[in-house]
């Protein structure tokens, strides 16, 4: 699905501190469009342009769901969803798009930095329903911002959180020792967590293995990558030996 259609807002929740997800259902009363984990839609915000965020609910449920972290430093977009938007908001939306498929394998290791953790999470609920293993690390400033502590609680000890106030945090290559070598590896975040896990996977050999999703705002066009436009959403098609990656803007 790529065309534009109305949805309306049907609840807006604070997850975290400056974490608000909303809840999307289509405004003609028909069905959602079907989606998996990884996908992401494209919201038009206050000004016209686009913003791109992941679907973080769970596929089926009868409804979109973000979740959009308020960006000071941003073009704006985020603090029109959290200054602006309002239950019954019609938006135009865009999606679902998936460039960060979740593959079949009998294992997973998860890494969340922040925001990040919005792919991840129905990324983990698929693979338990797939009576896969997995595990999730979860890293933050503060518990108090890390969205979603609540869905992750009941898988127990397979979430691990990792917030910065507390110390003590792992570094990135300590999060692979002893990885099984059919586990597969998928990690959303900040660029520093994703460059040291890029330092870490090429280390331990198994690049092939890692699939991530970074979070940026692109500033130049790069051979080998769409243009960004309207904040848009690019791959990066990078050789075939370097691993699968994705690049999004949401600011």
């Amino acid at each position: 699905m790529s065309s534009k259609r109305e949805f309306v807002v049907r609840g807006l929740r604070l997850e975290a501190d400056a974490v608000l997800s909303v809840e999307l259902t289509p405004a003609d009363g028909g069905d959602v469009p079907h989606w998996e984990p990884g996908s992401h839609i494209d919201i038009v915000v206050g000004d016209g342009t686009s913003r791109q965020y992941s679907l973080c609910g769970e596929p089926g449920e009868g409804a979109l769901r973000i979740a959009v972290l308020r960006e000071p430093a941003g073009r704006g977009g985020s603090a029109w969803v959290h200054d602006q938007l309002r239950p019954g908001a019609v938006l135009s939306v865009g999606g679902p798009r998936n460039h960060f498929t979740l593959r079949a394998a009998r294992s997973y290791l998860f890494i969340a930095g922040g925001i990040g953790i919005t792919p991840l999470l129905p990324m983990a609920s698929a693979a338990g329903s797939a009576a896969a293993d997995w595990r999730l690390h979860y890293f933050g400033r503060r518990l108090a911002t890390m969205p979603f502590r609540d869905r992750l609680g009941p898988h127990g000890d397979r979430v691990l959180l990792h917030p910065a106030e507390q110390g003590g945090r792992p570094d990135a290559a300590s999060l692979l020792d002893g990885l099984d070598d059919r586990t597969l590896i998928y990690a959303c975040g900040p660029a520093r967590l994703m460059q040291a896990l890029e330092a870490a996977v090429a280390a331990h050999g198994c690049r092939d293995r890692f699939f991530t999703e970074l979070f940026t705002a692109p500033r130049t066009r790069r051979p080998g990558r769409r243009a960004p436009s309207r904040c848009a959403w690019s791959a990066a098609a990078q050789s075939s030996k370097s691993r699968p990656a994705v690049l999004r803007s949401r600011c």
